[in-house]
């Protein structure tokens, strides 16, 4: 927790230096309520894209589940990202999938297996589309080099190599251990969904940006690299709930580089998205808790 508010601190202080350093008159804006709109619209849709691509996963390894369970699970776990650490979210993922009779290591390999895709193709994406913004961080072409090389490998054979070492533990220890394999349909779901899914959200940043500044220069991938790569680091950032500050600081850093808007307007869309980003990933959430508090009174 300490470490977490250290870090929030800092970049908060950071973001607002940046702010005093720039000049007023490098400040657009220009609100437009129907690019907000179909942007939000397009995350919302994004959200049924992973829940549907996470429900295929499990349901690869034999444990299908409606997709409003699938939704209601996904949402609530997803408030669990805002708590320094990332382990609350599966967490609370794998304890309700359990109440739906589904197994603790089914719902565990199923969470490992969609988050390594969403980070492996997300660094993929980001180094063949702009791998310059990954200079954000000292070496950072390097690491997400090493990132998708490793990943990608560990995604690729894993349908082969984990239950091979499923019964070399078995035998090493002399006890029977429940076979556990991972199936190919599950890794393919998980990086065609996740993939998918980067190109949308790059699409709704760049309508945000349109919403906000009343325009948006530069190609719509430039929007998913800028979008991506700062929202990794956000993620990669494991003490920072939701990867608050690190995500931001890395905006402001990308979007001027990439010609996307002025240093002013970055600071500014940087601090914006993270208000819709966060209203938009809490809302269902907590709509699905007061829903089931309601049903229990």
């Amino acid at each position: 927790m300490l470490l977490a508010a250290v870090v929030l601190v800092a970049a908060g202080m950071a973001l607002w230096r940046q702010w005093q350093a720039v000049p007023a008159t490098g400040l657009h804006t220009e609100l437009r309520p129907g690019p907000l709109a179909l942007a939000s619209l397009i995350v919302l849709g994004t959200y049924a894209l992973l829940i549907e691509t996470w429900r295929r996963t499990l349901a690869s390894w034999g444990a299908p589940i409606p997709f409003a369970e699938a939704s209601r699970v996904w949402n609530v776990s997803n408030l669990g990202k805002y708590v320094p650490g990332k382990v609350w979210q599966i967490t609370a993922m794998t304890v309700m999938l359990q109440r739906l009779g589904v197994p603790l290591a089914t719902s565990g390999a199923a969470a490992v297996v969609v988050t390594l895709a969403n980070v492996v193709v997300g660094f993929l994406i980001v180094l063949l589309l702009g791998a310059s913004t990954l200079d954000v961080v000292p070496g950072g072409v390097r690491i997400a080099a090493l990132l998708i090389g490793v990943g990608g490998a560990s995604l690729l054979a894993a349908p082969a190599v984990v239950p091979r070492l499923a019964r070399m533990v078995g035998r090493l220890s002399g006890r029977p251990v429940p076979p556990m394999a991972v199936p190919a349909r599950a890794v393919w779901w998980s990086l065609a969904g996740c993939g998918i899914a980067w190109l949308l959200y790059g699409v709704a940043f760049r309508l945000f940006v349109v919403g906000v500044l009343g325009g948006a220069s530069g190609p719509t991938l430039s929007y998913v690299v800028a979008y991506t790569g700062s929202y990794l680091l956000g993620y990669l950032a494991i003490f920072v709930p939701g990867g608050l500050g690190v995500r931001e600081l890395a905006l402001t850093a990308t979007l001027p580089a990439l010609g996307l808007a002025t240093a002013p307007e970055a600071v500014l869309v940087s601090v914006a998205s993270r208000l819709w980003l966060t209203a938009l990933e809490l809302l269902p959430g907590v709509a699905y808790l007061v829903a089931g508090s309601r049903r229990q009174r």
